[in-house]
């Protein structure tokens, strides 16, 4: 059971937004991530926030290096108490939105666009 009063909410969410990424991203090939710490202002005032940095690959342009043409994502949430099956909803959501970014990038390539 989680004692509230005493936890290190990083060291209990990064492993829980890696595991999320890693069964939400299906069609997607991430290439980089980078679990998010901060402080973000809200209608209420400045709380603590954490999140996913992640980036997939898509298909490069004619005479652009490997990655150039790379998209990211930013999922973040601050509700420290967070289930494992809560961020991967909110993971899932993101790797949507990514996968919209992805077929849009690879469509303007091969359409010669961008």
């Amino acid at each position: 059971m989680l004692n509230k009063d005493h936890f290190d909410i990083d060291e209990r969410l990064r492993p829980m937004f890696m595991e999320a990424i890693k069964t939400q991203s299906f069609g997607l090939s991430i290439v980089a991530t980078s679990f998010i710490s901060s402080m973000t202002e809200t209608p209420t005032g400045v709380t603590w926030s954490w999140g996913l940095c992640y980036q997939a690959a898509c298909i490069p342009r004619l005479g652009e290096a490997a990655g150039a043409n790379n998209v990211s994502h930013m999922t973040m949430m601050s509700n420290a108490y967070i289930t494992q099956e809560g961020i991967n909803d909110i993971i899932a959501n993101g790797c949507e939105a990514l996968r919209a970014m992805v077929a849009q990038k690879n469509s303007d390539s091969f359409n010669g666009k961008g």
